[in-house]
C-alpha cells in the first residue's frame, strides 16, 4: 500500500504503526466538527498484502481486535485525544493515566518536517516496568510530544514498537532504520514445513522452517536459528515473544525454530521433541546435528546465525562446540546463569543451587519453602512431585566437575574458525557473569568482532526502568536493541558493511544513569583499589563496629566471631516460593539488606561517607582470611551502597564453598581446573585460610556523602541451599552442624574487597 502524501490531508490525521522498523498498520483519525472517526488498515505480515480499509467510530476503538498485535500500545488508539489534551508543555512531569504513573521530559529533539525546523520532547515512563502476558513480554508506554502538545510518537522501546504521526517519522528510530546497512523489508513469510531432524542417537527433534516469500522455490537465504525448550508453534508472529522472528523473512532471512529434545510447552504432539530433556547435557550434540542438516538443505546458502535469550542463549554455546564452519554469528542474550559449570546444582564457588528445584513437578498442597528446607536434598523431588525424577537425581551426584560437566562445558572447547558475538546482558542478571565469562573465552581464542553491551537489567533485558523501587533512569531501556541485532546479523550472513561492531563496548553506570562506551573490557584504565576491614572485635554484636577503609589494618587488630547455625541461615531478600515464580525481588534484584545486615551472623563493613563521587567499573573480587571449627562451611559476600538517609542497596555477591577454594581461575571460576578436588578444612579453629571470592561485576558511582558496606555471611538462604557445615555430600546431609566463625583482619591477615576505581 502507498503512502498518501500529508498534503492531501486536511481533516485528518495518520499514524502508521512500526514493529521492528517496519510498518505493518495504519490508523487514520477523520476529523469533522466534533465527530471523529478511524480508519485501520493492516499488513499481513505472512502474504504481505493490506487488508481493505475499515472505518469506525472513535468510541468503538477500545478493544478492537485490530490492535491485538500492537502490544502494549494497543490501548493507544482509543485515547489518542485524551493524551493530545494534556498540557505536556506546562510541565516536566505529568501523571498518564493517572497519579501511579509519572511521566518526565527527558531530551529534546529536533528535526525538520515539510522543511520547518520543529522541537519535540521525548517523554519516558520514570518508573516504568515490564508487562507479561503468557509468554509475551513487553516494556512501558513513552512518548514524543510536540511543542504544542501534539502526540507524535508512541512506543514500546523494548520490544521495538511505535505508534507514529505519518511524517514525523525521523523524531524516532525508524530514522536508523530506513539508513543504508540494512536489509530492506520486502517479503512475506512462507511456512515451509514441520520437519522431524534426526541427531546422532536417532531421536528426532521438531523443527518449524520459514522461508522469505520472494516468489521462488529455489532461492537461497543465510539462515537465523533458534533453538528452544519454551515451545516453537506460532511464536515467529507472537509479539513481544522472545523468539519473534518474522522480521527476520521479510528481511530476506530463512528463519528456523526448533524444540530441545523431550518439550513441548504445551505445544500439540506434532511440535514435541522425542526423547528425554536433560538440562543441556545432550545440547552440543543436538546443536551440531541441527546445524548439520542445515548446511544440507537446499534452501540454506552456507552461513548460519543464531539467536536467543536465556535457555536459548546457552544452545547457541553448545551449537558453538561443534565447529561447523557455517555458524557465523551469534547473538546470546541474558544468558541462564546455570549455563555455568560444574551443573546445574553446583556453580560459581561450588554452592549448591537451590533454583534447579524449579524445574520439578510439585504436590500442590505443599509450598515451595516447604519443599526448600526439606533433607537430604536429594530426596527432595520424591517430597515433591512422589516419584523420583532422574535428572534431579543425576545433578545432586555430580558436584564436582567430571566427565558430566565436560559434555558441555563450552569454555574448554577450541574456537577454530571465527564467530561474531553479540553479548547482551543486564548487570541484575546475576551481576552478567555468563556472558563476561563468554567474552573472556572468545578474547582468548583470538575472535574478532566482539561486542558487549550491559544494561541495568533482570534476566529479560531492556524493559524496567526500577527494580524493587530502585530507579536507574529513562535512558535505561534503549530504543535500539533490536536495530543492532539486525545490522549484525546483515553485516556477518550476508556481508552488508555498517557499524554494528561499534563500540566493542557498552555498559551502563547506575548512579550517574548513564550509558559509557570502551574499547575493552575489563577497563585497563581502572585501578584494583581495596578496601580493609576494620573493627574492635564486635562487628557480629554492633552494625557500627565494622569499618571499611583504604588503611592497612594494624599489627593485631582483633578479629570478628560469630556462630552460623544451618538451621538458622541468613536469608537473601525473598522467600523461595517468590523467587521460583520470577517475581517480586529476585535473588539478584537491588534490595535493601539493613534488617539481615544487622543479624548475630552477619558481619557489616561500613566506610565512612565519601568526600567525593567514586566510580567503579568491572569485576569485584573479595580477599577473606577466615578460620572455623568445621570440616567445609560456604562464604558470602555482598557489596552494598548505603545513601544519605541510611536506605541500603544490595549491588552484587560474591561465594565459595570452603572445600572448592583452590581456584586456578578465581576471578571468572571457569577456566582451569576448578572443582575438580575437594580439600575440606581441617576443622582446627587456629588455622586461616584465605579465601579469594569472585564477585559479580558491576558499573556504579557511588555518590558523595553515600557509604560503601561489605556483608560477610555463610549462608544466603532462599537462593542457595545453606552449608550443613559438617564435610559430607551436601545433597546427601541429614544433619548439620553449627559453627564458630572468625574473619580475620589484621597487618598478617588483611582482609579486603577488591574495588575496581575508574579514575577522575
Amino acid at each position: 500500500m502507498k503512502k498518501q502524501p500529508i498534503s492531501e490531508y486536511i481533516n485528518t490525521v495518520v499514524f502508521d504503526f512500526y514493529n521492528k522498523g517496519i510498518r505493518n498498520a495504519t490508523l487514520t483519525i477523520n476529523i469533522s466538527g466534533k465527530e471523529r472517526s478511524c480508519t485501520i488498515q493492516e499488513r499481513d505480515v505472512f502474504t504481505n498484502k493490506w487488508s481493505e480499509p475499515v472505518t469506525v467510530k472513535e468510541t468503538e476503538l477500545a478493544g478492537n481486535e485490530a490492535f491485538q498485535s500492537w502490544g502494549r500500545l494497543r490501548s493507544l488508539p482509543a485515547r489518542l485525544k485524551e493524551i493530545e489534551e494534556i498540557a505536556w508543555g506546562n510541565n516536566h512531569a505529568v501523571g498518564w493515566p493517572d497519579e501511579s504513573s509519572i511521566y518526565v521530559r527527558s531530551r529534546s529533539i529536533t528535526e525538520k518536517v515539510d522543511g520547518q525546523s520543529v522541537i519535540a520532547n521525548f517523554w519516558g515512563l520514570k518508573d516504568g516496568a515490564s508487562l507479561q502476558e503468557a509468554m509475551a513480554l513487553y516494556g512501558p508506554i513513552d512518548f514524543i510530544i510536540g511543542a504544542d502538545n501534539k502526540l507524535i510518537a508512541a512506543a514500546d522501546l523494548a520490544v521495538d514498537l511505535w505508534l507514529v504521526r505519518r511524517g514525523y517519522e525521523n523524531f524516532t528510530i525508524l530514522k536508523q532504520w530506513s539508513e543504508a546497512g540494512i536489509s530492506p523489508a520486502k517479503y512475506g513469510v512462507r511456512l515451509l514445513g514441520n520437519f522431524a531432524v534426526p541427531v546422532a542417537d536417532g531421536t528426532k527433534l521438531a523443527t518449524l522452517v520459514y522461508l522469505p516469500d520472494d516468489g521462488r522455490t529455489d532461492g537461497k537465504y543465510p539462515v537465523i536459528l533458534a533453538r528452544t525448550p519454551y515451545g516453537i508453534k506460532d511464536v515467529i508472529n507472537c509479539t513481544g515473544h522472545f523468539v519473534e522472528s518474522w522480521h527476520y523473512c521479510t528481511r530476506g532471512y530463512a528463519v528456523v525454530h526448533q524444540a530441545v529434545r523431550g518439550t513441548t510447552w504445551g505445544d500439540p504432539p506434532e511440535y514435541r521433541s522425542g526423547g528425554t530433556w536433560e538440562y543441556i547435557l545432550n545440547e552440543p550434540a543436538d546443536g551440531a546435528a541441527c546445524l548439520d542438516w542445515i548446511t544440507a538443505q537446499p534452501w540454506c546458502n552456507g552461513n548460519i546465525g543464531m539467536t536467543g535469550i536465556s535457555y536459548l542463549a546457552v544452545t547457541q554455546w553448545t551449537a558453538a562446540m561443534s565447529g561447523n564452519k557455517a555458524l557465523k554469528c551469534m547473538v546470546p542474550e541474558c544468558i541462564a546463569s546455570v549455563g555455568s559449570i560444574p551443573c546445574p546444582t553446583v556453580q560459581q564457588g561450588g554452592v549448591f543451587y537451590a533454583m534447579g528445584i524449579m524445574r520439578l513437578p510439585k504436590d500442590p498442597r505443599m509450598s515451595w519453602d516447604e519443599i526448600f528446607m526439606h533433607r537430604p536434598i536429594i530426596e527432595i523431588d520424591r517430597l515433591a512431585s512422589g516419584q523420583e525424577i532422574p535428572m534431579w537425581q543425576t545433578w545432586c551426584r555430580h558436584q564436582e566437575y567430571d566427565e558430566y560437566a565436560a559434555r558441555r562445558d563450552w569454555y574448554r572447547s577450541e574456537f577454530k574458525h571465527d564467530i561474531a558475538v553479540l553479548h547482551i546482558d543486564g548487570w541484575y542478571n546475576g551481576g552478567a557473569i555468563p556472558s563476561r565469562r563468554n567474552w573472556e573465552l572468545m578474547k582468548r581464542n583470538r575472535q574478532k568482532n566482539q561486542r558487549l553491551i550491559i544494561g541495568p537489567w533482570k534476566h529479560f533485558r531492556n524493559l524496567d526502568r526500577q527494580l524493587n523501587g530502585y530507579n536507574f533512569g529513562i535512558d535505561s531501556i534503549r530504543d535500539d536493541l533490536w536495530l543492532i541485532k539486525q545490522k549484525w546479523f546483515d553485516r556477518f550472513l550476508k556481508g552488508i558493511e555498517n557499524d554494528s561492531t561499534e563500540p566493542a563496548v557498552q555498559y551502563y553506570v547506575y548512579g550517574k544513569n548513564e550509558w559509557h562506551s570502551a574499547s575493552e573490557w575489563p577497563l585497563q584504565k581502572v585501578q584494583q583499589q581495596p578496601f580493609y576491614f576494620h573493627s574492635s572485635g564486635r562487628a557480629a554484636a554492633l552494625l557500627t563496629d565494622g569499618i571499611l577503609s583504604t588503611a592497612m589494618p594494624a599489627l593485631d587488630e582483633p578479629a570478628d566471631s560469630y556462630i552460623y547455625d544451618p538451621k538458622d541461615p541468613a536469608p537473601c531478600g525473598t522467600r523461595f516460593d517468590r523467587v521460583v515464580k520470577f517475581e517480586g525481588d529476585m535473588q539478584s534484584y537491588p534490595y535493601d539488606y539493613k534488617d539481615i545486615d544487622s543479624r548475630h551472623d552477619v558481619l557489616s563493613y561500613t566506610s565512612a561517607p565519601l568526600a567525593d563521587d567514586l566510580t567503579i567499573a568491572g569485576d569485584v573480587m573479595a580477599v577473606i582470611y577466615a578460620s572455623c571449627d568445621v570440616k567445609d562451611t560456604d562464604w558470602w559476600v555482598r557489596l552494598e551502597d548505603i545513601d544519605e538517609t541510611g536506605q541500603a542497596m544490595s549491588l552484587n555477591l560474591g561465594m565459595i564453598k570452603a572445600r572448592f577454594r583452590k581456584l586456578e581461575d578465581p576471578w571468572l571460576n571457569v577456566f582451569g581446573s576448578n572443582f575438580e578436588k575437594q580439600d575440606f578444612l581441617s576443622g582446627n579453629p587456629g588455622d586461616v585460610v584465605r579465601y579469594e571470592i569472585s564477585m559479580a561485576g558491576m558499573a556504579i558511582t557511588f555518590k558523595k556523602g553515600h557509604r560503601i558496606l561489605v556483608a560477610v555471611m555463610n549462608a544466603y538462604d532462599n537462593y542457595r541451599f545453606p552449608s550443613s557445615n559438617n564435610g559430607g555430600d551436601e545433597a546427601l546431609a541429614t544433619g548439620t552442624v553449627p559453627g564458630n566463625m572468625t574473619v580475620h583482619h589484621s597487618e598478617k591477615y588483611p582482609s579486603h574487597i577488591l574495588l575496581p576505581v575508574v579514575p577522575d
